[in-house]
């Protein structure tokens, strides 16, 4: 099976929303994934979004910038990356009107940095520039995504509805679910999201900004600092997790040392 049926399977919507997929027997790029997407479609605004993105802007937000460049395509910036707090980086977001597509080739790889951009320049179009109200949290390795989780938590004021702040935290950014079992001699700082089914047992140090997913077990005397561990991970007792993100179902051994690593599955 291909993984568009996968993901359809997997994302339901409300009936607001309306997705489809589609698989790549080879790679498009940016601009040639908007091509397939449009469909001969030719009215409205279009959209590019990185998949791997934490706090995407509100759509409103898009659309006013891109109204206020009055350009045919505006490249959406952070507003910082993380080497230097002055300068913007891209955020791979972009908002095109939809005569673009007649400078994106029929068929093939195009990319919209290295392909149609120029080409929109060339014929004598505009591009804009505009910068994002807050980080948008687009990541490609484990530590972006780590700084991108740290830049959520920051950022974005509402949580899941589902989630409450933790009584007796002497931290008021723990937040969690309603069946969550936290042994009152352990201690967790924020920013902490400890979600459905967790546990975390007696002497256990979780120490922000980490996310533990649903059903995590953290055993007695271990510390999580800076980390997420998805559904059902598992660590052990006695161990040291730091900047780590452990797998669905990872498992981290008794007395394990773990630092700046990603944990896959271990049966």
């Amino acid at each position: 099976r291909g993984a568009s049926s996968l993901l359809d399977e997997r994302y339901l919507t409300d009936g607001r929303l309306r997705l489809s997929f589609f698989d790549e027997s080879l790679p498009v790029g940016t601009a040639g994934c908007i091509r397939e997407a449009v469909c001969n479609r030719t009215e409205g605004l279009l959209m590019v979004f990185p998949a791997s993105i934490v706090c995407p802007p509100e759509i409103d937000v898009l659309i006013k910038a891109h109204h206020d460049g009055q350009s045919d395509l505006t490249v959406m910036l952070n507003p910082y990356c993380r080497d230097n707090m002055d300068a913007s980086e891209a955020s791979g977001i972009y908002v095109c009107n939809p005569d673009v597509l007649k400078h994106i080739p029929k068929a093939g790889y195009f990319d919209i940095k290295e392909g149609l951009i120029p080409k929109i320049l060339h014929a004598g179009r505009t591009v804009y520039a505009a910068t994002l109200p807050y980080h948008a949290g687009n990541f490609r390795n484990r530590q972006e995504y780590l700084y991108a989780l740290s830049g959520y938590f920051e950022n974005v004021p509402k949580l899941n509805a589902n989630l409450k702040p933790l009584k007796n935290s002497v931290s008021r950014d723990v937040w969690v679910a309603e069946n969550v079992m936290i042994d009152p001699e352990a201690r967790i700082n924020g920013s902490v999201v400890i979600m459905d089914g967790a546990a975390v047992s007696r002497g256990a140090v979780v120490l922000g900004p980490t996310v533990l997913g649903k059903n995590v077990t953290i055993n007695s005397n271990s510390v999580v600092i800076n980390s997420v561990l998805w559904d059902d991970a598992q660590v052990g007792s006695n161990c040291k997790i730091r900047e780590c993100v452990v797998d669905y179902h990872g498992v981290v051994r008794d007395n394990a040392i773990v630092e700046d690593k990603s944990v896959s599955f271990k049966p």
